[in-house]
């Protein structure tokens, strides 16, 4: 495995966060755990004042920015120590961790993150196919387009398909860290996402081992959470192969990172009252700019942690300070971010037809079946087995809850219509797809709890046996929970990643729209088209993929939802879209090519969408006012005439 990519992007995502947790006064687990929310934060703050400061985005702008951050955030906390009485640890203790125990845990986050690792590289056929499905092209370009620009402002993507759209705002915090990865190490934008796919799974099982860790579970319980974090179909892989949902997908995977601070936060474990609540407010603006409506659900896991924790040792008026002053520090940060969020008109709304039977909804939420020809039945029996026992969730069980409260969503938006279930659904687009990611987020704590659980009576057993007396419980149970973690490894085939790496492929399926003709098409318009000038294309065959793949800019980046997103077109484009084979009979059509500077228009064969071309690039050929310029296989390359 080429490296080339892969250690570049973890040094990325881990050494911001690391430095400024660090200087926040994090240490452990929860410093590591929250590292890659803590990354993206820097992203999510530095991204609008970069260029506010007429400054271009470069990894050298990042790195700057994280240790401005770094260093204000030191000078902040030592100052204000002097002021704040620092708060007592807590009264309660957390299961004592020994040396081999903080092995097994990073035993467990290891064998996940090259589960992971292996089932991107293969999917991604060695981080080189490009993802070919409806939101995949807005990816990359919007990576393609930082990476030329530099632009990093709230609006900036509306240069790719939106240029006169007043308030127009799309969380960039995605596109900001694969573009910096492409600048720093030189790779395309294909390879930057493929890249950031494959260590979604790790940063998942460091962020839950931290997350029990500072619940104060035990070692078993975070080391079995971390090794399953790979094994759940709902997420990352279907999330990443629906849409893809890149932004959404890597948001749910350092949500637990987040919540590690917001635990660490409410159980006043670190005695820390100024480094804890600023990095809770970074991190919380990192997955805002990752996906808002992400941020709506670590609100929600948050708001279940606050009640478990008010019920387990009463309510504290802290509890509610503490909060302000997080969402104080977040708002000064952020608030250029914030602002872009709040004045953003609607997107297109979009209601998914609920073709699901509630039975089936229950069905495949229980045994994890969405979407899929076989229930992953082991997941879903260490899960019954973790709720029977409720002891071994009790830490985590707010996790659960909340989790629950997704999978009944994810019933909702899959067998029932109505005014209060689009309501509910809104902030996720009404897509069972991510509610069935959140619930399979959540459900890695049961089924974690379930290994934990055999674990303890095998322990138990093997205590009664002869043979044993003398040798420590704590190695006979680090034994335990070994030997039946490698039974699962074998049961589930590898921890169904087979099974994983098969869904995951489906995103890059080469045959798709965007083939070897078309990408030769593409070369040659780079070396005829003058650069920045736009091409004018169908982006339902695959063609909005020739800025990412060669440099060459495309008319329409993505595919546009129609009628919804037709209407909101500036006229140029629009006449475009519909009318461009009159070119040569209607001087309306030439006066609106002529002033967004198109001279070609590229079509290819197959679509991701459809079956023929939009309305305005049917039956081109012979049109007057159009020359037949250069033909490879199925793909063709006309120019506007004189």
């Amino acid at each position: 495995m080429s490296l080339h990519a892969i250690l570049p992007l973890v040094a990325l995502a881990l050494v911001p966060g690391l430095v400024l947790g660090a200087a926040l006064g994090l240490r452990g687990w929860v410093l590591a755990g929250a590292a890659p929310v803590l990354t993206v934060g820097v992203v999510g703050i530095a991204g609008p004042l970069v260029p506010a400061l007429g400054l271009r985005w470069s990894p050298a702008t990042f790195a700057g920015a994280a240790l401005v951050l770094a260093a204000a955030g030191t000078a902040a906390r030592l100052a204000l120590a002097r002021v704040l009485r620092s708060d007592p640890p807590a009264a309660e203790e957390r299961p004592y961790w020994g040396p081999h125990q903080h092995l097994g845990v990073a035993a467990g986050i290891v064998v996940a993150t090259g589960t992971g690792l292996w089932i991107g590289w293969n999917a991604t056929q060695g981080l080189t196919a490009m993802p070919q499905w409806w939101d995949a092209f807005w990816h990359m370009n919007a990576v393609q387009f930082i990476r030329e620009t530099g632009a990093t402002g709230p609006g900036a993507l509306q240069a790719l398909n939106n240029p006169t759209t007043t308030n127009f705002f799309y969380p960039n915090g995605f596109h900001v860290l694969a573009a910096t990865l492409s600048m720093l190490t030189g790779i395309g934008p294909v390879a930057a996402i493929d890249a950031t796919v494959t260590v979604l799974g790790g940063a998942f099982a460091l962020g839950t081992a931290a997350l029990v860790r500072a619940c104060g579970g035990r070692a078993a319980l975070a080391a079995a959470a971390a090794l399953l974090s790979c094994a759940f179909t709902g997420f990352p892989y279907d999330v990443v192969a629906w849409g893809p949902l890149f932004p959404y997908a890597t948001g749910l995977a350092v949500i637990p990172g987040l919540l590690a601070l917001v635990a660490t936060l409410l159980r006043r474990r670190s005695g820390n009252r100024v480094g804890v609540p600023a990095a809770t407010a970074v991190g919380a603006l990192g997955v805002l700019a990752l996906h808002p409506s992400v941020l709506i659900a670590a609100l929600v896991f948050a708001a279940a942690l606050l009640v478990q924790e008010s019920l387990r040792r009463g309510p504290r008026a802290g509890d509610l300070g503490a909060s302000a002053v997080v969402g104080l520090i977040a708002l000064v940060l952020g608030l250029p971010f914030v602002l872009a969020t709040l004045g953003a008109t609607e997107g297109t709304a979009v209601d998914w037809a609920a073709n699901v039977t509630p039975s089936d909804a229950i069905g495949a939420v229980l045994t994890f079946g969405h979407g899929q020809a076989h229930p992953q039945y082991w997941l879903a029996g260490l899960c019954l087995v973790g709720l029977l026992r409720r002891r071994a969730v009790r830490p985590m069980a707010w996790f659960v809850v909340a989790g629950a409260v997704f999978a009944g969503l994810f019933v909702l938006a899959a067998s029932y219509e109505g005014s209060l279930v689009a309501t509910l659904t809104r902030p996720w687009w009404n897509d069972r797809w991510r509610f069935a990611a959140l619930w399979s987020l959540a459900a890695v704590v049961p089924a974690a709890a379930g290994l934990v659980t055999l674990s303890d009576l095998l322990t138990r057993v093997l205590g009664r046996l002869r043979v044993l007396r003398g040798v420590r419980v704590a190695l006979v149970s680090s034994v335990s929970l070994a030997v039946l973690a490698g039974l699962l490894v074998v049961g589930t085939e590898g921890l169904y990643h087979g099974r994983n790496e098969t869904r995951l492929a489906n995103a890059y399926l080469t045959d798709r729209s965007v083939g070897p003709d078309e990408r030769r098409v593409y070369d040659y318009l780079a070396r005829v088209v003058p650069p920045g000038q736009p091409v004018m294309n169908d982006p339902f065959d695959g063609s909005a993929a020739m800025w990412a793949l060669s440099g060459v800019r495309p008319l329409f980046a993505s595919p546009t939802i129609e009628p919804q997103e037709l209407v909101e077109m500036d006229p140029d484009r629009r006449i475009l879209w519909t009318s461009f084979r009159d070119i040569g009979r209607d001087p309306a059509v030439r006066a609106a090519a002529d002033r967004l500077g198109v001279h070609y228009v590229v079509l290819g064969e197959g679509f991701i969408a459809g079956e023929e071309h939009v309305l305005g690039l049917r039956r081109l050929a012979g049109s007057p006012g159009l020359v037949l310029e250069h033909v490879d296989g199925a793909a063709r390359v006309y120019r506007v005439a004189p």
